[in-house]
């Protein structure tokens, strides 16, 4: 009877054991059902391109990269491995985005971007694109202007600084001190810059016209404004007639230059009146009943009607001396420029002149 219950027993906690085994076991698919493994999409091949193929020596590269997660350098190599560079331009990436390599100081050439992934991954790669850097072109300036163009401390004016790493020129001087866009009715001024310009190089690239202070302002002989809207007047006697003059003849003699006006910057009358030791008052209107900025809105007028660009000095915080530190800074009597107003007015003149060049001729 003993052996039979052991024997039972043990019959039980095998067929429990079983029982446990199957339970334990993942369930099994339905009948008449189907199963695929999930489909994991492959990972897109990181990407590297530039916003253009050739660049200026000076200009800045954009590049943009694709690739989640992946980490690295953006470097600009040239593609001659004999070329070393001391300190090649280079920019951190990470994802998806963009990045900037200054050409500054390199010389022209054909070059690669480089993007080297992280290097510590199984997965590191790196990608290229080629570039070419070619030196800029160098352009001829002419300033046609007063003594803000002809007058300067060491005999350096704003025509000495003129031109940058990505935009050179070669500047002609065309200034007189005393000369006014228009021709003055009294005997004895300086010749006007309608009646100069014949002075400018018939290779012109780039010509400025500069004036209308002494139109405005000069001790002796100003010029009277004239008629802002009157299209067809080219009368050199007035202001306006004589930049319209000035626009039209210059386009008819030099058809392939771009024809630039730059109005003058404020004045200090009261300095520059003390300076030369004139015993007026500086009342900020002339003898015709007009202002600085009569003349500076009649030129803007002007160059709008005739569709010719223009750099508008008169709005340039710094060239300002009637705030007494600009007037320390940059100016040495009220009305001219020292050496650091040159340099600063060299540096807005030539971004702006690039800027229209880029705009026009681009």
């Amino acid at each position: 009877m003993q052996k039979k219950f052991r024997a039972a027993a043990l019959a039980l906690a095998l067929l429990m054991l079983a029982l446990s085994a199957v339970a334990c076991q993942p369930a099994g698919p339905e009948v008449g059902t189907e199963t695929t493994a999930p489909v994991t999409e492959p990972r897109p091949e990181p990407t590297l391109v530039t916003d253009k193929a050739t660049y200026t020596v000076g200009e800045t590269i954009t590049v943009t990269f694709t690739g989640a997660d992946e980490q690295g350098s953006i470097t600009l190599m040239p593609v001659d491995a004999t070329v070393t560079l001391e300190d090649p331009a280079h920019a951190d990436a990470a994802g998806d985005g963009t990045a900037t390599l200054p050409t500054s100081g390199y010389v022209p050439g054909e070059y690669e971007v480089l993007f080297c992934t992280d290097i510590a991954k199984d997965t590191a790669k790196l990608l290229r694109c080629k570039v070419t850097l070619v030196a800029p072109v160098l352009r001829k300036i002419a300033c046609l202007g007063d003594s803000l163009t002809n007058l300067g401390e060491g005999e350096k004016t704003y025509v000495d600084y003129l031109g940058s790493e990505t935009f050179p020129l070669d500047a002609q001087n065309v200034g007189l001190s005393g000369s006014a866009l228009g021709i003055p009715a009294k005997d004895g001024a300086n010749p006007a810059l309608s009646q100069r310009y014949t002075k400018i190089r018939d290779d012109s690239d780039i010509i400025l016209i500069f004036g209308g202070s002494n139109d405005y302002g000069h001790t002796d002989f100003p010029v009277t404004l004239g008629d802002p809207a009157a299209m067809d007047d080219t009368d050199r006697a007035t202001f306006s007639g004589a930049l319209r003059f000035l626009i039209t003849t210059l386009r008819e003699e030099h058809p392939d230059a771009l024809i630039i006006y730059v109005t003058p910057p404020h004045r200090n009358d009261a300095v520059w009146y003390k300076t030369i030791g004139l015993d007026r008052e500086a009342t900020g209107i002339n003898e015709f009943g007009f202002t600085l900025e009569d003349y500076r809105n009649a030129g803007i007028a002007i160059c709008e009607a005739m569709n010719c660009p223009y750099i508008d000095l008169y709005t340039v915080p710094e060239l300002n001396p009637l705030d007494e530190e600009l007037l320390k800074a940059y100016y040495r009597d009220g009305l001219h420029l020292n050496k650091t107003g040159f340099e600063f007015l060299a540096g807005i003149i030539t971004t702006n002149v690039e800027r229209i060049w880029n705009d026009v001729k681009g």
